[in-house]
């Protein structure tokens, strides 16, 4: 999880400086990202 967190900060800091610090609309994950991010919310 750690991964997908700091590629999801490192991508909204970068549309921040491109887009006068307008939020992104949405994240576009790959496969393995998607797979990852459901195994981290998944309930034990």
């Amino acid at each position: 999880m750690a991964n997908l967190y700091l590629s999801m900060t490192d991508a909204r800091i970068r549309h921040w400086k491109a887009n006068g610090n307008a939020s992104p609309r949405k994240f576009i994950f790959t496969p393995a990202e998607h797979k990852e991010y459901l195994e981290s919310r998944a309930w034990a």
